[in-house]
Formats: structure tokens, sequence, C-alpha cells
């Protein structure tokens, strides 16, 4: 079956799975706490908008990476990503009871799914390292400027710390650093047209988090697919890909029973004679004047 029918089908089946996650986390999104809580005989509001974005994150989580087994922690980030993003744009705040029980679950998550990935344990690890790098560059920034960055911004760190720190050091420094560009010019702008000042309060959240899925989804997919899927790894290839290879190998190297090296030879050939059983390469022949 081909790869890419593979790819759209996982797609699919995420974005379906991603429409019923969608409606948890609109619901999520007006029911946690906050002073702007509707009384229990108002109406609830729903964000159809957040269940379309859940619904497209998910769906390209699977088309750009597949049936792989990190796919599961990558939609929870998805999913907890327009859940945050939602909150903080409406009441300037990232819930403790989100950002810090995400740590568990994204550890847990690309845990299970690191045994099943190439150089699993090592990307597990990068992950772990890459939460701390995250969360003490955020404490650095908060202590610089606590008016510009909150607490729940430095919590919500590590946990794209762990993602990014999984995807490589490319991702890792493109989403802690794309996140603080779109900041800044989401609040230029603002500024630019009267919506905010110098001094305003504006959301940083759906800024780092925005920033962290684009630079996750333009991450290689090396760090994302199966053994057996990596075209880095030996179980990658299959029997009749080995025999091509060996196929171009022997393209490129021509044993040949003439040890003084006098036969011509097309350009780029290497030419390995025949020897009592031993095969030794004698190079390249000089070139005649």
């Amino acid at each position: 079956m081909p790869s890419h029918f593979i790819y759209c089908v996982t797609a699919l089946v995420a974005a379906a799975a991603g429409v019923v996650a969608g409606r948890g986390v609109s619901t999520l999104i007006t029911r946690l706490p906050s002073s702007n809580q509707p009384s229990p005989t108002q109406p609830r509001r729903r964000y159809p908008v957040a269940v379309l974005l859940t619904m497209a994150g998910f769906a390209a989580m699977g088309l750009r990476f597949g049936p792989s087994p990190v796919l599961p922690a990558l939609c929870y980030l998805v999913a907890i990503a327009v859940t945050l993003g939602f909150i903080d744009a409406r009441h300037r705040r990232l819930p403790d009871v989100l950002t810090l029980s995400s740590y568990p679950a994204a550890i847990a998550l690309l845990g299970i799914a690191a045994p099943f990935i190439t150089n699993g344990p090592r990307l597990l690890l990068h992950a772990l390292l890459g939460a701390c790098a995250a969360g003490t560059f955020y404490l650095a920034l908060s202590v610089i400027n606590p008016a510009g960055m909150g607490w729940g911004d430095v919590k919500l760190s590590g946990v794209l710390g762990l993602y990014l720190g999984w995807a490589g050091a490319s991702a890792f420094i493109a989403g802690l650093l794309g996140g603080l560009v779109l900041a800044a010019a989401e609040g230029l702008a603002l500024i630019v047209t009267g919506k905010a000042t110098a001094k305003s309060q504006l959301p940083f959240g759906p800024c780092v988090l925005a920033a962290a899925i684009v630079a996750i989804l333009a991450s290689p997919v090396a760090g994302f697919l199966r053994d057996r899927q990596n075209p880095a790894s030996p179980a990658a290839l299959g029997a009749g890909e080995l025999a091509e290879a060996d196929g171009r190998e022997e393209r490129t190297v021509v044993l040949v029973a003439d040890p003084a090296g006098i036969l011509p030879l097309e350009p780029g050939v290497i030419q390995q004679p025949i020897d009592a059983g031993q095969r030794k390469p004698v190079g390249r022949p000089p070139e005649q004047p």
C-alpha cells in the first residue's frame, strides 16, 4: 500500500478524532473557573472555532507524521494548545490544572512511544533536557521583565520544551524564539492600530503555543517514525530495496581478474581485481600522457 495513502488515511482518522476532542476542548474553555464565568442559569458559550482548530491540528499532525507512535502525544499537544490559547486570550491566564497536569501526561505519552521509535530513549532524554532548558530560559525572562511574562507562561514553557526537545535542536530554537517574535509582532500591531498601549498586558500563551506547533510540523520526521519506517534504520529496507541497493553497489564497483589494472574503465568506476580469492582495491589507474 503506498505510504502517501496511509498518511492520508491517518490524517482523516485524526481529523475525526479531532472533532470529538474539539468538543471536549470547547467544554473546558467554558467550564474552567474564571471571574467571568456565567451563572448556572445562563447558557454556556460554545466555541466552534476551537473545534475546527483542534480538528485541523489533529489532521495536520496525522498528515505530517503518519501512523507514528508519537501521534497521540502530538494530538494531546494540539488539544491542550487550543484550550490554553483560548483561555489565555479570553481571561489572560493559564490555569495550573492544565499546565501542570500536562507534564506527566506528555512524559507518559512520549515515554510509551519511545521504545518504538528509532533512538527513542535518546529522544526522550532530549525532551527532558528541553523541558529544563525552556523552563530556565522563560524563568530568566520572567525575572528580567515580570510585567511582560507571568508564571503561567513559565509553567507552560516546560511542557513545550518537552516536545521541542524531542523534535530536535532546530525546532527547539525556532519554537522558543518564534513565540517571542510572534508576541512582539502582535504587540506592535495592536499598538499601531490603537488597540493597546506599551503598558497593556497581552496574552503571551497563544503566541508560544502556535510557534511550538509550527516548529514541530516543520521539523524532520526522522524523530517520529518507527524503526521500520525510518530510512536511516537498516530495518527500514525490505528485501527488494536491499537488492536494489546491492545492484547500485555492483554498478559502481567492478570486480575483474586483471591485477595489472590495464582494462579501460568508465569514469567514476573503481576497479577491484580478484587475486587468489582476495579482493583488494588497486584504485584508479594513472592517466596516460
